[in-house]
């Protein structure tokens, strides 16, 4: 028995190691990979009115929620069922299958996006024109699938240098050709979407050719179906949690205007500094945590338990220097007609360090394949969030929007946190875990209300 519990610490110890070495590995280059939003949020908040920083959010946010259907989430089934221990052949045949069936979906749906130009009613008269922008910015998303489905590969075999060079060209390059339509050719918001499906064009071409071992003509619909089977139950938690991040948008449109969703728009990509921080973390501890479902229940379950702990410990210490600072740097980035958003930074931050924490609390959904509940969850996030958007932006403004995010968020991730518990009888310390989100829900309360 002493064995085996000295066993597990040192499996759990080796593990953490190792992801502590991908964090920093992937740290700086995740940073410089996905400052491209940071990067053009000064310019173009300065180039464009908040009506039309709202219009292209707007935009954005159709072509990514039929980027969800898409993908059919054959990504994250690539990711589940990846061999880690060789086996070339069957990688390529999983990742041929994956890649061939996105790409047929994607441009059925870039066709029909061609008739998503009816959908005029979310838009004011003045922005009609730029329905048509709607096929290009679905093209995009479809190469931007594509490219990262490609790139993940490089992450579950840990190239961790591909990985992320890959990920920088891809920002350099959108936010070169973006700037360059916009600036020099008077594209206006039309630059963004053209320079993204540049990009993405460019990206992928590179991506596969590094990734030339995988490609060959071994398709297979026997797995096909195996993978949609496992991604299928996701795709609703998926675009729930899609439509949640998204929903308080058409809220705010509805009763405050196209300006505010603008002026939310441009704070919330500010945020985006700690879904960088975030994403490095996922992307650090995606092939660890599978790779932990391999060991005996004991050690897997030390494992998720000790990384949920400090991965909480950390990114809140890291979310209240975050919303103290902002104040300061939001005067650098925004021009003074976007800063009275400056009221949603505190619970944009703590929903995005819980949504990260939930690839951790959803271990029972993984361990089981059950991943409906991942599904059940977002529905609950979703409805929460439109209840509270409804009875909050009314009255609150922006601020009622983005405590709807919190606390949908919040759901999301005690429900995750239960359901593993039931499924697989894992015990998260309830004490610490509770501490934590209450001192910071009552920093939030102080700091924009009082």
């Amino acid at each position: 028995m002493a064995n085996s519990i000295l066993f597990s610490q040192e499996k759990t110890l080796n593990l953490s190691s190792n992801l502590s070495k991908d964090l920093l590995g992937y740290a700086l280059f995740t940073a410089l990979s996905k400052s491209a939003v940071l990067l053009l949020l000064p310019i173009l908040t300065r180039l464009f009115s908040e009506d039309e920083y709202g219009t292209y959010d707007l935009i954005l946010c159709i072509s990514a929620v039929l980027s969800i259907f898409i993908s059919l989430s054959l990504e994250s089934a690539l990711v589940r069922f990846w061999s880690l221990k060789g086996e070339p052949y069957l990688n390529s045949e999983k990742f041929m299958t994956c890649l061939v069936t996105i790409c047929l979906v994607g441009f059925s749906i870039i066709l029909i996006s061609f008739f998503l130009k009816r959908f005029y009613i979310l838009f004011s008269p003045n922005h009609l024109k730029s329905l048509e922008l709607i096929p290009i910015a679905i093209s995009a998303s479809v190469f931007q699938i594509l490219f990262n489905l490609s790139n993940i590969c490089f992450r579950m075999r840990r190239e961790i240098t591909k990985f992320s060079l890959l990920s920088i060209f891809y920002t350099i390059s959108y936010v070169g050709f973006s700037l360059f339509l916009i600036v020099q050719k008077d594209f206006g918001i039309s630059g963004l979407f053209y320079g993204s499906l540049v990009a993405g064009i460019f990206s992928l071409c590179i991506s596969l050719f590094l990734n030339s071992d995988l490609l060959g003509l071994n398709y297979s619909f026997k797995l096909l179906f195996s993978f949609l089977k496992y991604s299928v139950p996701t795709i609703p938690g998926v675009f729930t949690s899609f439509v949640n991040a998204r929903a308080d948008r058409l809220i705010i449109l509805h009763f405050i205007g196209l300006a505010s969703v603008g002026i939310y728009a441009a704070v919330f990509t500010y945020t985006s500094i700690i879904q960088v921080m975030v994403s490095i973390f996922r992307n650090a501890w995606m092939p660890h945590s599978i790779s932990a479902l391999d060991e005996d229940v004991e050690t897997r379950n030390k494992i998720y338990i000790r990384v949920l702990h400090h991965y909480l410990v950390i990114f809140f210490a890291l979310a209240f220097l975050f919303v103290l600072s902002s104040g300061f740097f939001l005067g650098i980035l925004l021009p003074p007609e976007y800063q009275s958003g400056a009221v949603v930074v505190p619970w944009l931050v703590g929903g995005a360090v819980l949504h990260g924490a939930s690839c951790v609390a959803n271990v029972g959904t993984v361990v089981t394949k059950k991943t409906i509940g991942n599904s059940y969850a977002s529905v609950l996030s979703l409805i929460s969030n439109i209840v509270c958007s409804l009875l909050l932006i009314d009255k609150y403004g922006l601020k009622g929007a983005a405590v709807g995010t919190f606390i949908s968020e919040l759901l999301f991730f005690v429900f995750l946190l239960v359901l593993s518990r039931k499924q697989i009888t894992i015990k998260f310390n309830s004490l610490l875990v509770g501490f934590i989100l209450g001192s910071y829900s009552v920093f939030c309360v102080w700091l924009t209300f009082y």
